[in-house]
């Protein structure tokens, strides 16, 4: 199936759909987190290339978590609007040493478990996704968290 015959079958089913004004506006809101996930996967696989050893495993697959996630909000944005969107990998920003990188993603990921909470109290029919994917995201946080305590102990 092309492209194009992909966009039709989507406009006949949407077109039997009503969109609630609120849910019309979380295509643009989903955008705003893939983004976040995919700036939070680059920025956790630079990391675990920089760490190296077994302590990179963890970091690793956090930046898969994070990947993940967000091919399942890019999916939901694609089912809610109907278009496809092609979004680059924001930059990674520039980490200090490995210990600050990894006290610093811990916190992003943390925000966006936030994030994902206040979407499920908004978007109730939304719920159980946005739940699902809190949930990860604070599992990859305390994950980062026990790596970076990890880390600390060995510098002591």
């Amino acid at each position: 199936m092309d492209y194009q015959s992909e966009q039709a079958v989507w406009r006949r089913v949407k077109a039997g759909s009503r969109v609630s004004a609120e849910e019309a506006l979380l295509p643009e809101r989903l955008e705003a987190l893939i983004l976040q996930e995919r700036a939070d996967a680059a920025s956790l696989r630079r990391l675990a290339r920089r760490m190296g050893g077994r302590g990179s495993a963890a970091v690793t697959r956090a930046a898969a978590s994070a990947e993940s996630r967000a091919r399942r909000l890019l999916t939901l944005h694609y089912l809610l609007s109907g278009r496809q969107l092609r979004l680059q990998t924001p930059p990674c920003p520039k980490q200090g040493t490995p210990l600050e990188a990894l006290r610093e993603a811990s916190l992003r990921m943390e925000q966006t478990a936030k994030a994902y909470e206040a979407l499920a109290e908004e978007f109730p029919e939304r719920s159980r996704l946005f739940a699902e994917l809190g949930c990860q995201s604070r599992g990859q946080y305390r994950a980062l968290a026990m790596q970076l305590q990890a880390l600390l102990c060995d510098r002591i």
